[in-house]
């Protein structure tokens, strides 16, 4: 039993780690992968002294996929009409307030710095929606400059969202159990039932069964609240959230339970 409750252990953790990894990847158009490319910029537009802004800043730090406030030794550039007017790195940030100063290259044709406020209007809820990214720029050599934010996504409208209430779905994973060495390179699998007992709240029961061991077989279960929006599953507990899992026909897709995205660990729910 112990046995079986520590290779649970080991995929609890690994769920944590892919909530971590999911919930980092909420700004816009983050392009991370799941590799360590460098991630997309944040691109903001607006107005300085009625002419077109447009402000990059590349985030060149290759392990984020995106973050709170930037991070010294980013890079940035600076558009205004359709003249580059400004560019370098960013030399000084207050992780509290997001105040960051814009330090220019020597080849920058403005040669003062810049400074301006980067941050999130406020913390993201659960649903990893925020209020956007904002800028506002405090000193520098414009006098009317007005920066818009960049919106959070949205999910799609959940007018035609399939009624999960009083259905039951049941899906299978297996693996080589390389994760810990005590199963011996034995295969495990995990079946899973869940039933959406109400509009808001699911059983998930996990039976674990581990190929020519069946003293380290066993069935949990838990309850989950959820939600489905814009026909996507999202499990909430514990001040958590997993998904999205696509409801398409008669399947969940890419069921994962948390697990971490990529990693091949994913499977379908079938509905009975």
């Amino acid at each position: 039993m112990k046995r079986s409750v520590k290779l649970i252990g080991i995929i609890a953790l690994i769920a944590i780690i892919g909530f971590v990894m999911a919930a980092c990847d909420s700004s816009p158009g983050s392009g991370n992968s799941g590799n360590n490319d460098t991630p997309a910029p944040l691109v903001f537009t607006g107005t300085a002294d009625g002419q077109p802004l447009e402000i990059t800043i590349s985030r060149t730090a290759i392990s984020r996929s995106t973050f709170i406030t930037p991070q010294v030794g980013d890079h940035y550039e600076m558009i205004h009409g359709k003249t580059l007017v400004h560019k370098g790195i960013i030399t000084a940030v207050d992780s509290v307030s997001g105040l960051c100063t814009f330090t220019p290259d020597a080849d920058s044709p403005l040669k003062d710095p810049i400074t301006a406020i980067v941050n999130k209007g406020e913390i993201p809820k659960i649903d990893g929606k925020g209020t956007g990214w904002k800028l506002v720029i405090v000193s520098g050599p414009w006098n009317d400059v007005e920066i818009d934010p960049i919106p959070d996504p949205v999910d799609p409208p959940s007018g035609n969202d399939v009624s999960l209430t009083g259905t039951t779905w049941k899906g299978t994973i297996s693996f080589n159990s390389s994760l810990d060495s005590m199963f011996e390179g034995a295969v495990v699998t995990l079946n899973y039932t869940v039933v959406f007992n109400t509009a808001t709240t699911a059983n998930i029961a996990q039976e674990q069964l581990v190929a020519g061991k069946p003293e380290l077989n066993e069935l949990n279960s838990f309850d989950a609240n959820y939600e489905n929006r814009g026909n996507n599953l999202y499990l909430l507990g514990g001040g958590q959230e997993f998904g999205p899992y696509p409801i398409v026909g008669n399947r969940i897709t890419k069921f994962d339970i948390g697990l971490t995205p990529g990693s091949g660990m994913s499977f379908d729910l079938i509905k009975q």
